[in-house]
């Protein structure tokens, strides 16, 4: 008889002895010691497992986050871990903004590959795309508004400077440089690029569309 300081896993016995196969198990149900650091693990884990829960409940996102990252590592087969890390990095589906999300990309595509897109994935990804719709269509109408003023303005300005109207043109010519201006602080070439296309499919990545 020996004694230990880690108890057995499955009885609690802190004693172990010896077999016949000279292999070293616990004294009252035989359990072998070579399984104790295993099952040491899965109580490490699940004690984890259940404090990463109650963090994403909490809406302790950064720490649900990192928990699930590490059982991950551990466990990269474990489909439903990677549900969960999304889950977090989302803020349960509810943050919109695909922007700065690259760790969130990765675990989308991981379950792509493990074909495990669920259809709570599918209406986040949804979502996102409505969302940055709706962004580019109000960021599009200042901006026309300026351009289609800014090419009235023009019209005048040619008309009153055929006219001789020197005066006014000059006048209106100022109107058109201010109209010219409140178009470049715009940024178009910014609006232009935000132009949100429609995925083929909402299994697809909604973190790799650029803003």
């Amino acid at each position: 008889m020996m004694n230990q300081t880690q108890a057995c896993p499955r009885c609690g016995c802190s004693t172990y002895h010896l077999n016949k196969k000279m292999r070293l198990v616990c004294d009252l149900c035989g359990t072998p010691i070579d399984q104790f650091d295993d099952a040491k693990k899965q109580m490490e884990d699940s004690r984890k497992y259940a404090k990463a829960i109650a963090h994403l409940e909490a809406g302790n996102w950064p720490t649900a986050s990192d928990l699930f990252r590490q059982l991950a590592a551990d466990h990269p087969l474990e489909v439903r871990l990677y549900h969960l890390i999304l889950k977090a990095e989302t803020h349960d589906f509810q943050d919109l903004d695909p922007c700065g999300k690259g760790y969130a990309s990765g675990v989308w595509e991981k379950l792509v590959r493990f074909n495990a897109v669920t259809d709570e994935m599918r209406n986040y990804a949804e979502n996102v795309y409505e969302s940055r719709r709706d962004n580019y269509a109000e960021q599009k109408v200042p901006l026309l508004t300026y351009i289609f003023l800014a090419a009235g303005i023009a019209f005048v300005t040619a008309i009153l400077f055929a006219f001789r109207r020197w005066f006014w043109a000059i006048v209106s010519g100022a109107f058109l440089i201010a109209a010219v201006d409140a178009i470049s602080k715009e940024n178009p070439k910014s609006v232009a690029k935000r132009r949100v296309l429609k995925p083929d499919s909402w299994d697809e990545n909604p973190f790799k569309i650029e803003k």
